[in-house]
């Protein structure tokens, strides 16, 4: 099941799906297509940048399935559920970063 919208099943609902053991791809990991494209639409209206849509599809395709393989992992690594191992790779992803910049 693949959340197409923000929040659009409830958290009884999910524990009901995980329970009949149905894979969810949350929100989170669904929606960041529609925001990696709207990053290069941005870019574009700037001037910025010069490239195509089939371009953005192939990279916005390639980045959807780089980010599932990695909470695929992470979801049957630790048994936790999909929208968990988003959220846990969030987290590590956001730290890395901090860590990088000096922040942490």
């Amino acid at each position: 099941l693949i959340e197409g919208a923000n929040s659009p099943i409830t958290a009884d609902a999910e524990e009901i799906l995980l329970k009949n053991k149905k894979i969810i791809m949350p929100d989170i990991l669904a929606n960041s297509g529609g925001v990696i494209a709207s990053y290069f639409e941005w870019l574009k209206g700037k001037g910025n940048l010069s490239i195509t849509d089939d371009y953005v599809d192939s990279i916005v395709k390639e980045k959807l399935l780089n980010a599932y393989k990695k909470v695929k992992k992470i979801s049957e690594n630790k048994k936790k559920s999909f929208r968990e191992g988003a959220i846990i790779l969030s987290l590590e992803n956001i730290y890395r970063k901090a860590k990088l910049r000096g922040v942490l």
